[in-house]
């Protein structure tokens, strides 16, 4: 199911790449602030250093909002709430949002008509539902599984940090990255109510995927929710566990969010 979003991901730049990805402008530091509410939403601040060695107007972010699921007829959806994109080095931050697939909401941030060299800072500010799983038989935990960056990326990424605050004291943290999230991630910690996450380097294609445990009865109505090809939905909690990972078990992780940036 993390597969499921990272095909669909990688399947939206076969279609309509970035105008000029190939130059690319590499990520040189993501530092991500979340918080978790007792509901299960997630709300996030995310800064991007974004090096333009040649011109470019701004990042392009694609989300997923629909992913496949082991039942054939159901989607697991996320619900996104686009708060505001700052710029502290003064590029342009304005943005339009876009569905350019079914399944996938993009961000297209900057000014058409101005372009930007050399490092731009960008913070996106968003609220998500639907990532956490409460009571999750394998772990007896309310758990958190996060693909916060997908490998459908296509330039390089380094030093990410994220900083993850939840309601109550977390249990245990894990975390992944690589092509296959079959690689141990630089570092993650806990303590008290706060998970910490690092990671060195990420090359092109390769994607960090977090996971928090708290006690169960931490979360409450943040039960998934699922669409069907007709269009209802109804609600359940999955039974995956992350803790213990080989390659097969990481792309078939019940998945978060796929996303992919690359410079216009």
């Amino acid at each position: 199911m993390v597969l499921a979003a990272l095909v669909l991901a990688l399947g939206v730049l076969a279609v309509a790449p970035p105008k000029a990805y190939a130059a690319g402008a590499p990520i040189t530091r993501m530092a991500i602030d979340a918080s978790v509410a007792a509901d299960g939403t997630i709300t996030v601040a995310q800064t991007l250093d974004m090096n333009f060695s040649t011109a470019g107007h701004g990042p392009y972010l694609y989300f997923t909002t629909r992913q496949a699921t082991s039942t054939t007829d159901q989607y697991r959806i996320y619900t996104y709430q686009f708060v505001s994109i700052t710029s502290s080095t003064g590029a342009p931050s304005t943005f339009v949002t876009e569905s350019p697939s079914y399944g996938t909401t993009a961000l297209r941030i900057g000014d058409a008509n101005r372009t930007v060299t050399g490092t731009q800072t960008y913070t996106v500010s968003y609220t998500v539902k639907g990532i956490v799983n409460p009571n999750v038989t394998s772990s007896t935990m309310d758990e958190l599984y996060w693909n916060v960056i997908g490998t459908g990326f296509v330039v390089p990424i380094s030093n990410v940090t994220l900083t993850l605050k939840g309601p109550a004291a977390v249990q245990k943290t894990t975390c992944y990255m690589g092509a296959k999230f079959d690689q141990a991630c630089t570092s993650n910690a806990f303590t008290g109510s706060t998970a910490t996450y690092a990671q060195t380097n990420l090359n092109t294609g390769q994607g960090l995927a977090v996971v928090a445990g708290w006690p169960v009865g931490t979360f409450v109505g943040a039960e998934p929710t699922f669409e069907t090809h007709t269009g209802s939905t109804s609600s359940g909690s999955t039974a995956l566990s992350p803790w213990m990972w080989g390659a097969a078990g990481a792309v078939s992780l019940a998945a978060i969010v796929g996303m992919i940036e690359a410079a216009r």
